[in-house]
């Protein structure tokens, strides 16, 4: 690897830690609730709400009845005592209409067009970890679902599907850490090399010069 390119990458892994360790104190100072990232759709749908960014509701742009083909992504984050959580969140759905998306984290609820005013719910809650990775502070799961409304003929398979991650802080610090402790290595022991006094072959040092 080239110095400047391990240069660089230590300095990436320095700054990772840093903003870890004062994302750290903040998740303890001033936690930050459920927060949207970002989201994408499909153009047959309108955001609802524009106030809450803790809650997203989104309908069809029109009533009509013919088929759609679309998709609804998002990317949520939470950071609360020292942890760190996402959650992606995805619908796709093809050849049938929506009558509504709720996103709440971690929930995500889709209700489909009838009379039955069908939904389907992708984490109805924050699911519950491992016991080891619990205490760890980790945690990792995902949920599909999928319907299909066909009652009127033209209705297509909707798929609900969300995924969540919970990270403490103390393992992306220590993540960042190796490579700027492998960079004051390398050159700490350079500095020594260049500092340190050039010795003969036969380990004697070398002799000073006299006029």
């Amino acid at each position: 690897m080239k110095r400047w390119l391990f240069n660089l990458v230590a300095a990436v892994s320095l700054l990772l830690s840093l903003t870890a360790a004062a994302a750290w104190a903040m998740s303890y100072a001033r936690p930050l609730d459920w927060h949207l990232l970002g989201i994408a759709h499909s153009a047959d749908l309108t955001r609802v709400n524009l106030d809450q960014r803790t809650v997203v509701s989104m309908t069809p742009v029109n009533e009509s009845d013919a088929p759609r083909y679309g998709y609804w992504d998002a990317l949520w984050a939470r950071s609360q005592s020292g942890r760190l959580m996402l959650v992606a969140q995805a619908i796709d759905y093809d050849g049938g209409d929506l009558r509504g998306v709720y996103a709440s984290p971690p929930s995500l609820t889709v209700e489909l067009p009838g009379p039955a005013r069908t939904r389907v719910v992708a984490f109805g809650r924050v699911p519950d970890s491992r016991p080891w990775a619990r205490r760890l502070g980790f945690a990792w799961d995902a949920d599909a679902q999928q319907a299909a409304d066909d009652r009127d003929g033209v209705g297509g398979p909707v798929s609900v599907r969300a995924r969540m991650i919970m990270l403490p802080y103390w393992s992306v610090v220590l993540l960042g850490l190796p490579l700027p402790l492998l960079w004051l290595r390398v050159h700490g022991w350079s500095r020594r090399r260049r500092e340190s006094p050039e010795r003969c072959p036969e380990g004697h040092p070398p002799q000073t010069p006299t006029a």
